[in-house]
């Protein structure tokens, strides 16, 4: 394992988890709403069952937990807007098509309405935009997004220009981290910002970097053997105090983790948030920290 010089200077962890949420399952998916709720997907591949539930993002206070629909194992989720989040079955176990559209509350995770005949497209405003196939063509409808009911068929141009007309408009704002070095070699044109200069990040497998609240939080993965056929990595994660550099929080996400993916860890305005092991969702804040250095 490569060994960071500058990190022996500081161990004392200055932050720690605000709370964790740990499924039964795996972490499939996570979707936030602007209502500041978590909707998690908890997938049980023995099983072949997947359950939801809805954590406050501020708190980890769970708000419902366990919804399973009738569907089973061939739902998933689709989208959240309003306190609204939308789900979608799939048109055959074989076919990843989606079919169908689920919607529940956000906050309470009570069945709002579904309509088994339409597919999902976007929402916006008071309202969801869905299709149907039919035999003479693709139809196009206004749904409103509290009940479901079908308000009128609107025409595709229609839907276009709408949809055009609020691309990046809306949602929750997530900051992803982006990546400095990539198979070992750094990220053209990447700024590693506050990074200490001392550090060893090339050769690493992938290293990303995220600046959030007070700090800089680094993502990397350790190649930890040399088989080309099946290769495995030990997965970290460091927050640096944005000013000194020293260490104040660090956690071993993944001991074998065989890929290494991207963007599994974000943050919301100045709390960070990442998985562990594939099961555990853990929140840090990290506001307030301008000024105040790790001891050591």
């Amino acid at each position: 394992m490569m060994t960071m010089n500058w990190l022996t200077k500081w161990r004392t962890k200055s932050v720690s988890p605000t709370w964790r949420y740990t499924t039964k399952g795996i972490l499939w998916r996570l979707l936030p709403s602007e209502e500041a709720v978590f909707v998690i997907e908890d997938r049980n591949a023995e099983s072949k069952t997947v359950t939801f539930a809805g954590i406050d993002a501020a708190t980890g206070v769970v708000l419902w937990r366990d919804l399973r629909l009738e569907d089973d194992w061939w739902v998933s989720l689709q989208s959240t807007h309003h306190g609204v989040l939308f789900l979608h079955g799939y048109s055959a176990p074989d076919m990843p098509d989606p079919k169908k559209i689920i919607a529940v509350s956000c906050r309470t995770g009570a069945l709002l309405w579904r309509n088994e005949d339409l597919v999902f497209l976007f929402p916006h405003e008071q309202c969801v935009y869905a299709s149907k196939d039919e035999f003479e063509g693709r139809k196009f409808f206004e749904l409103a997004l509290l009940t479901g009911e079908v308000l009128r068929e609107v025409e595709f141009e229609y839907l276009h220009v709408l949809e055009e007309s609020i691309h990046g408009q809306g949602g929750v704002d997530v900051n992803f981290p982006r990546a400095i070095i990539h198979d070992g070699v750094a990220v053209p044109g990447a700024n590693p910002g506050s990074l200490p200069s001392d550090a060893s990040w090339t050769g690493h497998a992938l290293v990303e970097l995220l600046e959030a609240g007070d700090s800089s939080v680094v993502g990397y993965y350790e190649k930890k053997n040399n088989d080309i056929a099946s290769p495995t990595f030990s997965q970290r994660l460091l927050v640096l105090h944005g000013e000194s550099g020293a260490e104040i929080y660090q956690d071993l996400i993944m001991e074998d983790a065989v890929m290494c993916v991207p963007d599994t860890f974000f943050a919301i305005k100045d709390d960070l948030y990442y998985i562990k092991d594939k099961k555990t969702l853990i929140a840090i804040y990290l506001g307030g920290l301008k000024g105040k250095h790790a001891e050591n």
